[in-house]
């Protein structure tokens, strides 16, 4: 659902530029006594001088604390008039990818029924993405089990060394405590050489949990079970000499009950 609306400069000196952005702040602005913004810019279009048009998506009730903590993977730009096109200017609907990064030394375009690995994993479904690789849901052909596979951008392929650091990291019998990586390998597409890390499927994060909890906040004997498992493992890191340098809620996944069992069509 969208919104459009004309507002007037009334005769001010503010450019087009300052306008578009105190309307943004005004429709983002959670002292309208909204227990969360609504709404979101996606347009805006100069008529004149002293006027323009803007469209604003609104978002539904029931999502609408999911925008009070930015979001995972804040876009990289902000296309405003002031810096593109009418013919480029967009925002994405759902949480998803830039298309630009489709491109020599970026994403490895992927689609469900794909297979990797010599024809071992089957991609079923899109898990999510970061800035550096897509991560998919396939079914593993050999050992019949559900895995992820984490794609990394060509870019990010040429000097990764995840793979080799979560391979040192499973030498000890306390391995248990970080994700397992269940198998490597690179292979080569239309946008350059990529590097794929087979993996244990995860749940959401605990940042998406916290978010969906009463009052944003977790049962009292919840957060002291999550913060001693992280610490757990944090500190399992630091006695093998690794530090992790991205450490977040929305990097800490839970564990989720094994679901081997289902077909593709019952996921």
């Amino acid at each position: 659902m969208s919104l459009t609306a004309a507002f007037s400069n009334g005769g001010n000196s503010a450019s087009f530029d300052d306008l578009c952005k105190n309307i943004t702040l005004r429709m983002m602005n959670p002292s309208w006594r909204l227990p969360r913004p609504f709404s979101q810019p996606v347009v805006f279009r100069r008529q004149n001088q002293d006027f323009c048009l803007c469209r604003f998506r609104i978002i539904p009730k029931t999502r609408r604390h999911l925008r009070a903590s930015p979001s995972p993977h804040p876009p990289r730009r902000f296309h405003t008039a002031a810096n593109a096109s009418m013919d480029n200017l967009y925002h994405p609907e759902v949480d998803v990818e830039y298309l630009e990064e489709y491109v020599p030394g970026g994403y490895h375009p992927t689609l469900i029924g794909d297979r990797f690995g010599s024809g071992r994993y089957t991609v079923v479904h899109k898990l999510g993405f970061g800035g550096y690789s897509s991560i998919w849901l396939a079914r593993d052909q050999q050992r019949q089990r559900y895995v992820s596979l984490k794609i990394l951008t060509a870019r990010a392929s040429s000097d990764s060394r995840e793979g080799d650091v979560l391979e040192h990291l499973m030498k000890s019998d306390l391995a248990h405590v970080i994700p397992r990586l269940l198998d490597q390998f690179s292979f080569h597409g239309p946008n350059g050489h990529h590097r794929c890390l087979v993996g244990e499927p995860a749940g959401g994060s605990i940042a998406e949990a916290k978010e969906d909890s009463t009052n944003l906040m977790f049962p009292v004997d919840a957060a002291r079970s999550i913060a001693a498992q992280l610490l757990l493992g944090l500190s399992y890191l630091h006695a093998t000499g690794v530090c992790h340098g991205d450490l977040h809620l929305r990097n800490c996944l839970f564990r989720i009950p094994n679901f081997d069992g289902l077909s593709t069509a019952e996921l």
